[in-house]
C-alpha cells in the first residue's frame, strides 16, 4: 500500500475520531463515500470495511464515555441491541442490492436526518417512551448494515428530542448504542469475508476476500484514537444548537454527494 493512502486513511480515521465523540456517529458518514474515491472499492467494500474500522473505535470510546458516567446505557442497551439485529440482516442483505441503489438509500438517509438536525430548535424535547427504542432501533441498524452510515444518524437526532435524557449525555448515549451496532454488521461481513464461522477462528479467509480491505482498518483505527481523545475533552463544552447544526450541515453535504455519485452511475 503507498504511503499516500496511508496517509489519507489517518486523515480519514481522524475525521471518524471528531465524528463519534463531538456529533455521535459513527463516522461511515465519512468512510463509505471516501473510501471508493480513495482506493477504488466498490460502495459495498466500503460498507464493510467502514463497519470493520469504526467497532474498536467506538468500543473504545464507549469505556472512556462510561467512566465519566455520561452513558445513559438504559435507552442506549435497547436501542443498540435492536440496531444489531437489524444491522446483522441488513449487511447480509446488500450483496442483494446494486451500487446505485445503495448510494441512493445513503442519500435519502443523509438527507432526511439533516432536515431534522437542522429544521428543528435543540431546546424542542418531547416525554418519549423508552418502549419507542426498540423500533427506532430496527430503523437504525437497518441504515447501518444497508448503507453503512453509523445508526448514529437515526439515533443523535431521536435521543436529541427525549426529554429525560440531559443533553449532554444524547451524543455518548447513541455512540454507546453504535458500539452494539457496528460490531453486529463488523462480524456478518468478517463471517461472510471468511466463508464461515469455522473459517474465521481458523484464520482462513475463502469467502470474498475482497469484501474488506484489511489493510486500510489500522491507520483508519489510529487516526480516530488520537482525534476522539480531543474530541472527548471538546464535546461538553459545545452547546446541543451548534451540535445539531454541524450534524446538519455534514448530512446535507453528504447527501449531495451521494446523490451525483449516484447520477453518474
Amino acid at each position: 500500500m503507498e504511503l499516500t493512502t496511508i496517509l489519507q486513511a489517518l486523515l480519514l480515521g481522524g475525521g471518524v475520531g471528531l465524528l463519534q465523540t463531538l456529533v455521535g456517529l459513527g463516522g461511515g458518514v465519512i468512510l463509505v463515500p471516501m473510501l471508493p474515491l480513495i482506493v477504488g472499492m466498490s460502495s459495498r467494500a466500503a460498507v464493510a470495511t467502514s463497519l470493520m474500522a469504526m467497532g474498536p473505535i467506538a468500543f473504545t470510546n464507549a469505556v472512556r464515555l462510561t467512566r465519566r458516567g455520561e452513558i445513559e446505557w438504559r435507552r442506549a442497551v435497547p436501542l443498540g441491541l435492536a440496531a444489531a439485529a437489524s444491522a446483522w440482516w441488513a449487511a447480509r442483505a446488500t450483496g442483494l442490492v446494486d451500487q446505485k441503489t445503495l448510494a441512493l438509500a445513503f442519500s435519502a438517509v443523509v438527507g432526511a436526518m439533516a432536515v431534522q438536525a437542522l429544521g428543528r430548535s435543540a431546546h424542542e424535547r418531547y416525554a418519549l417512551p423508552a418502549w419507542l427504542d426498540l423500533p427506532v432501533g430496527l430503523f437504525a441498524g437497518m441504515v447501518s448494515g444497508f448503507t453503512g452510515v453509523s445508526g448514529g444518524v437515526v439515533n443523535t437526532p431521536y435521543l436529541s428530542r427525549v426529554s429525560s435524557i440531559p443533553a449532554k449525555r444524547v451524543i455518548p448515549t447513541s455512540l454507546g448504542a453504535f458500539t452494539l451496532i457496528s460490531a453486529s454488521g463488523a462480524t456478518s461481513f468478517l463471517l461472510e469475508a471468511s466463508g464461515g464461522v469455522r473459517e474465521l477462528f481458523a484464520g482462513k479467509f475463502s469467502g470474498q476476500v475482497e469484501l474488506v480491505r484489511f489493510e486500510l482498518i489500522i491507520p483508519i483505527i489510529t487516526g480516530a484514537f488520537v482525534s476522539s481523545t480531543f474530541g472527548i475533552r471538546l464535546q461538553p463544552r459545545l452547546s446541543p444548537r451548534i451540535r445539531l447544526a454541524a450534524l446538519g450541515v455534514l448530512l446535507l453535504g453528504l447527501c449531495a454527494q451521494s446523490v451525483y455519485k449516484a447520477l453518474q452511475m
